[in-house]
């Protein structure tokens, strides 16, 4: 007799990303629950100033923080609460400011703490606790950076839970866990400094890396901005802005971009964004007057502007390139680049510094005279990337 074949039960795999940059998330009924999900947050990326008249030194804005946590999403279902990052305002836009936190999953409840691995949750304010949620409290007990590694009789709100580490001894101890939090960058300075990129101190998560830094603007007359920081990225901290070195009348300083940092200013030209994360070039000056420095691509930072020492027919060096798109690549975030410097100009009218990517990136500051400001941040995101449930798939075997 001939053997003919066996049937054998199947799962075909199937993951789905969702980019989130406003409202709540609701679990959808097509995720499997047996398969942990990923979690990203960025935050908002920090505006880029302008130094005002003379020799006075600006920075671009700083890049967001970037978080991301493992989590099992159990109970399944309900509605999961987001909050994004402002984007930071650069100073042509109004008063510059920094770019805001982002967090997903955020609850708040009361604690009892028995200097041991177990905790128990007497009370719930808001959100839901899960496998995987970061915890901290305000007061004596748990750590920052402990997680629930397991339930207990608590599923979510009120029972007992496992956590990463022994907590100390406590009762009536307010509780805040986040799936994910990620800082903002901050706002450019004006005195010469750096502006920082959102810091991995107070954020939630797996694994946390840094924004890049925004640089500060040169002490020559009407000197080109410098640019901002790139967004941090699972690649590790977002590069810095460049700097600008001085030069009288000189371009601006290319943006920070997710595989590397901007160039610094040696000429009256711009200078290029940092890479990207596809290994490509940033964006580039310009090499004329009056030219804008280009975007940057899949991360990658903007072109500092062409700087002018032309008085005579008053050119003007071109604005900052932004970065450019926020990239996802089979699950990994990139990040997106920073905002390239304005170019400095000899006579006519100041140049602005360039916007800062999709997500999270620092402004470029403006040029060191005149009125236009830097460019603004990008806004804060969250990104969740989860299984589908299928049903088995029946195939032969021969």
């Amino acid at each position: 007799m001939g053997y003919c074949c066996d049937s054998t039960a199947g799962i075909i795999m199937t993951t789905k990303t969702i980019l989130l940059t406003s409202g709540n998330w609701t679990v959808p009924t097509d995720l499997n629950p047996d398969i942990a999900i990923t979690v990203t947050a960025i935050g908002g990326g920090g505006g880029g100033n302008n130094a005002g008249s003379g020799t006075s030194r600006a920075s671009g804005g700083g890049g967001a923080g970037w978080s991301q946590s493992t989590v099992a999403l159990v109970p399944a279902g309900g509605t999961i609460v987001g909050v994004y990052g402002a984007a930071g305002v650069g100073s042509g836009s109004g008063t510059a400011s920094g770019g805001g936190l982002t967090s997903f999953g955020g609850f708040v409840g009361t604690v009892t703490t028995t200097n041991s691995t177990t905790i128990t949750v007497t009370a719930v304010t808001s959100g839901t606790l899960y496998v995987g949620s970061y915890l901290s409290t305000t007061t004596t007990g748990i750590t920052a950076g402990q997680y629930i590694t397991a339930f207990g009789t608590g599923t979510g709100g009120t029972g007992t839970y496992t956590i990463s580490a022994n907590a100390a001894a406590g009762t009536g101890t307010t509780l805040t866990g986040y799936l994910a939090l990620a800082n903002g960058g901050a706002v450019g300075q004006t005195n010469g400094n750096t502006s920082a990129g959102g810091s991995v101190t107070g954020a939630y998560g797996t694994t946390k890396n840094a924004g890049g830094i925004g640089n500060n603007g040169g002490t020559g007359a009407s000197s080109g901005g410098a640019g901002g920081g790139a967004a941090g990225s699972s690649l590790g901290t977002g590069g810095a802005g460049g700097a600008n070195d001085g030069t009288n009348n000189g371009g601006g300083a290319g943006g920070g971009g997710t595989g590397g940092a901007g160039v610094g200013v040696t000429s009256t030209s711009g200078t290029n964004g940092g890479l990207t994360f596809t290994g490509g070039a940033g964006g580039v000056g310009g090499t004329t007057a009056g030219t804008a420095g280009t975007a940057g691509t899949n991360g990658g930072g903007g072109g500092g502007g062409f700087g002018s020492s032309t008085a005579a027919n008053g050119a003007v060096g071109g604005a900052g390139g932004p970065g450019s798109e926020f990239a996802i690549y089979g699950g990994t975030t990139a990040g997106s680049g920073g905002g390239g410097g304005g170019g400095g100009y000899a006579s006519g009218t100041s140049r602005a510094g360039g916007a800062g990517g999709l997500y999270g990136a620092g402004g470029g500051a403006g040029s060191s005279s005149g009125t236009l400001g830097g460019g603004n941040g990008a806004v804060g995101a969250i990104i969740v990337t989860y299984t589908l449930l299928e049903q088995n798939k029946m195939f032969l075997v021969f």
